[in-house]
């Protein structure tokens, strides 16, 4: 029998624990949650202990959470702007499976840095599929072919500002657990203030805040349908934006080294 929704709060979303293939607990960290993550945690919960009643693992929950990603990604690829809020919504509800393949790894203890890793590379699939569907909608809206240049260069910089980020969190685990520095967890954490304005800032233009920015340009694209298209004007700042959150990201992994050395 699962346990109440109180109590799976308690089990799955108080900590963000990493098991050994034993089951036994390696370390844990406070999980630091932005306005979005509780939107996102408050919903999460109650999908998780319909998934606790199956078999499936938080792999599995993975997979069906990239494929709902990748179809959203679809949805963007049709110059309508109602594909591209169906978009929007089928992104969110990629959010929710996201939150949940976290919370079954915990429930089951087989939270791993191999899993956070998968679920970090899911990220990285569903952000190709997001720029890949834009650039073809864009483009069927403007016939702009300059279109596939900027998308082109938006999918490169953020798939590999993903994949960086995927890579560098799960050497980062690895490290902490196969070297019991478990106290790196919280030295890592303290440097994060989750209610500063500069964290926000880093949401509003991450993969979370992305998908509200586009809503908002479409919705300016149905209201301003004789003006400029906010959605072109959108991808062309990414793809300006994206090479600079790669060197970013970059950076960030050199600053990982000090923090292990020292």
């Amino acid at each position: 029998m699962v346990e109440s929704i109180k109590e799976l709060r308690v089990i799955c979303q108080k900590k963000a624990q990493l098991y050994n293939k034993k089951g036994e607990k390696n370390t844990s960290e406070p999980i630091q949650e932005y306005i979005y993550d509780r939107f996102l945690r408050a919903v999460s919960i109650y999908i998780t202990k319909i998934v606790l009643y199956t078999p499936l693992t938080s792999n599995q929950v993975s997979v069906i959470s990239m494929i709902v990603g990748l179809f959203a990604g679809f949805l963007f690829s049709f110059a309508h702007p109602l594909y591209w809020i169906a978009g929007f919504v089928g992104l969110q509800f990629f959010h929710f499976l996201d939150a949940v393949d976290g919370e079954v790894a915990r429930y089951r203890k087989v939270a791993s840095p191999i899993g956070k890793y998968f679920d970090l590379l899911a990220h990285g699939i569903v952000i190709a599929a997001f720029y890949t569907g834009m650039t073809f909608g864009i483009f069927k809206a403007t016939q702009h072919k300059l279109v596939f240049i900027i998308g082109f260069v938006c999918l490169a910089s953020f798939l590999l500002t993903s994949l960086s980020v995927a890579l560098r969190k799960f050497l980062f685990y690895q490290y902490a657990i196969v070297e019991k520095k478990y106290d790196l967890m919280n030295k890592s954490s303290k440097t994060t203030n989750v209610h500063s304005l500069k964290y926000f800032v880093r949401r509003l233009f991450g993969f979370d805040g992305f998908a509200f920015i586009v809503l908002f340009v479409t919705i300016l694209d149905m209201i301003l349908t004789n003006t400029i298209s906010f959605r072109y004007l959108f991808l062309i700042i990414s793809a300006i934006a994206g090479p600079l959150l790669f060197i970013k990201s970059m950076w960030d992994t050199s600053k990982m080294k000090k923090l292990f050395l020292s």
